[in-house]
């Protein structure tokens, strides 16, 4: 992984973490949006 990469994930990370804090996505909401980000992310290659 790139230092970019792992920036990407860091901040990715906290978006989530803070969707979480505010109970705004359930934990499988937040696992399909991950698995769009991973998807849209290997797509953008």
């Amino acid at each position: 992984m790139t230092d970019l990469e792992e920036e990407r994930v860091a901040g990715l990370g906290r978006i989530m973490s803070l969707f979480s804090n505010e109970n705004i996505l359930t934990k499988e909401e937040i696992g399909s949006v991950l698995q769009i980000i991973i998807i849209w992310h290997m797509m953008d290659r």
